[in-house]
């Protein structure tokens, strides 16, 4: 061994190195004694002579050398790198792996190296960083962000956006992240549909809640007066609050007074805001709930998670183990064996895969893994059993790889060829960079199926806190209890007060003067919409005094002018009223959700809950970038609805 490389072994353990330290470790040329695997492999291989002759035949394919060296094996150092500026260290065995040993099981699933390197900005080169830390977990959607901001600060333009592209490629691949963004997206829209839901109800039956005051006075007296009628009815608005049933109640008494009155439009707003307002309490945040909270949802999964990561603590093995042992979870299997083969253990390793081929016999993962360990072995044809079974479970890469390498070493040149033409129709570019690391005893294995903690996960998790608590806001009382009862409420109402529509005559205000338009209380009545004196001073003016018309016609000029400069205040002032001033119930709807949005998705723009370092500050930004494109749509939804009360 070179003096360099004892020196290295002959370094303390545990020891802190600086930066210059570890870059000058990077550079250093490490000589080792062959390990038991490479001896093997040596005495049960052909000459080189042989080998050079079936390489050469096979070039155009696959580069593979004579000599070669066990890159499974890793120095008997154990080197603990603690980075500066506070990023995070790791002693964890599985971590020195992955930063070490380029063909870990799952190494690119091991997040802790490539995090401290985008965490630790002083040093080298941030970009030369963050591309190590791509290469390192290309899975992580923290890793491109990072690169595509360095490389944006550098003026790369055009490789900053590429890389936030694959970015926002993989992160609904990545667990961590596709949940958090999940819940927290989902918590937030679940919010905005509530508050837009309730509020357009209330607005809509605020609309007509002068004439409806009029009608259910006359029930009681026609000579009563103005405010006591509205006293009257907003008593009897108040009884669904008053038994419980909190805004939802009261809620679905301003719904019957918008069908009641209402047009076509007011009814077809008020089904879509009471659907969102149901949604948005029960399905939907009972959704994002669980998805807020699978991570922690099941033991067993957080910790095979954990595992995966390279994170994992003593209890949460003893967590595993136990349930490998008592329950023969297959889970627990699967992540002891990946803890087992990433120590090197290999004799756990087979025990654990083997029980899980006997609960699963067709486990991919188990079978590469095993044909991996028999191949690194020198058992040639045991590893291209388990490799076929592999293949013939699921025709992925590595197992197709894999087999083409048992295949070469055993001499077997047309089911090599077969195997690695099969492997680069499957990825061409992948095995071309395969075959420039001109190394016949690279093996690939499997990625840790992330989909199986996810259901697991995922049918763990429940909801139902989420819901109780938005309910307990909202709808407190009987309609709060399930969905159908809310939904069923909303029904019966709007089939009642559809029936009971045109049943009565209903009251109505003067568009030009404002009055009450009442067939009860007036004996003729022209329309709807204008009374019996504006009708007679614009439909019969020469039978009106000149003076006395001239006088009322500017007062009511006046009066218009007045009304149009308020409606603009408040169409400013008040999210959705332009819509509704302009009889456009749909536009005061949209831009009230817009509006809402925009004020919700800024508040929590980091999250309901901590980030957990998956995407980094790109979450907040596309947090306020969804603000600020909600607002823009808010803007232009009230402008179309003040122009729209203009034209009227």
């Amino acid at each position: 061994m070179s003096s360099v490389g004892r020196e290295f072994n002959d370094a303390p353990r545990g020891k802190a190195f600086t930066r210059a330290e570890v870059q000058e470790f990077e550079n250093w040329p490490i000589e080792r004694e062959p390990t038991r695997f490479e001896r093997e492999e040596e005495t049960c291989l052909p000459g080189p002579s042989v080998q050079i002759l079936l390489f050469v035949s096979l070039s155009g394919l696959l580069c593979i050398p004579a000599a070669s060296e066990d890159l499974h094996s890793t120095p008997s150092v154990e080197f603990a790198v603690i980075f500066e500026g506070g990023a995070p260290a790791s002693s964890s065995s599985s971590v020195r792996e992955a930063l070490f040993n380029p063909l870990a099981l799952a190494r690119e699933q091991v997040e802790i190296p490539a995090r401290a390197l985008v965490l630790d900005r002083t040093g080298e080169k941030s970009s030369e960083r963050a591309s190590r830390a791509v290469e390192l977990s290309p899975g992580l959607p923290l890793v491109h962000f990072s690169l595509a901001q360095e490389l944006y600060e550098e003026g790369k333009f055009t490789s900053a956006f590429h890389s936030g592209l694959r970015g926002l490629n993989v992160l609904p691949h990545h667990l961590e992240a596709r949940l958090w963004w999940l819940g927290s997206v989902g918590t937030l829209v679940s919010l905005v549909m509530i508050l837009s839901g309730l509020i357009s109800i209330l607005a809509i039956g605020l609309t007509f809640f002068r004439s409806a005051a009029h009608d259910l006075a006359d029930l009681v007296s026609l000579r009563m007066p103005s405010f006591a009628r509205a006293a009257l009815l907003s008593a009897c608005l108040l009884v669904p609050f008053s038994m419980g049933e909190g805004f939802l109640g009261l809620s679905l008494a301003f719904f019957a007074i918008g069908v009641l009155y209402g047009g076509a439009r007011h009814r077809r707003m008020l089904i879509f805001a009471s659907t969102c307002l149901v949604i948005g309490i029960f399905p939907a945040m009972e959704w994002s709930g669980r998805a807020l909270t699978a991570i922690d949802a099941d033991l067993i999964a957080s910790s095979s998670l954990a595992t995966v990561r390279g994170r994992e603590t003593p209890d949460q093995l003893s967590t595993l183990e136990e349930a490998a042992r008592e329950n023969d979870d297959a889970l627990a299997m699967r992540s002891l064996a990946l803890h087992a083969v990433r120590r090197g253990d290999e004799e756990s390793a087979r025990a654990y895969l083997k029980d899980l081929l006997v609960k699963q016999s067709e486990d991919y993962m188990a079978l590469v893994i095993l044909g991996n360990l028999a191949f690194n072995s020198g058992r040639d044809e045991e590893s291209i059993a388990f490799y076929r079974r592999a293949r013939a479970q699921s025709d992925l890469f590595e197992a197709n790889f894999n087999l083409a390498q048992a295949y070469a070493r055993t001499f077997k040149i047309r089911e090599f060829e077969s195997a690695m033409a099969r492997t680069q129709r499957l990825d061409s570019e992948r095995a071309s960079d395969l075959a420039r690391l001109a190394n016949p005893n690279h093996v690939l294995h499997p990625p840790f199926g992330m989909d199986l903690i996810r259901k697991r996960m995922w049918s763990s998790a429940d909801g139902s806190p989420w819901v109780l608590f938005a309910s307990s806001f909202v709808a407190p009382g009987w309609m709060g209890e399930q969905v159908w009862h809310a939904l069923g409420a909303f029904l019966m109402v709007f089939l009642f007060a559809s029936m009971a529509k045109g049943r009565y005559r209903h009251s109505g205000c003067c568009e030009r003067c404002g009055s009450t338009i009442c067939s009860r209380c007036d004996g003729s009545i022209w329309s709807s919409e204008v009374c019996e004196s504006c009708h007679f001073l614009f439909s019969r003016p020469q039978a009106a005094d000149p003076i006395l018309r001239r006088q009322r016609i500017q007062a009511l000029w006046l009066r218009d002018r007045r009304m149009g400069y308020l409606a603009a205040f408040l169409s400013a002032l008040i999210p959705g009223y332009a819509g509704l001033h302009a009889k456009r119930p749909d536009l005061m709807g949209v831009s009230l959700f817009c509006f809402l949005g925009s004020v919700v998705f800024f508040i929590f723009r980091g999250g309901l809950v901590p980030e957990p370092l998956a995407t980094g500050e790109v979450s907040r930004a596309i947090f306020i970038a969804v603000s600020i494109g909600l607002f823009f749509f808010y803007v232009i939804l009230s402008g179309r609805g003040f122009l729209a009360a203009r034209r009227r």
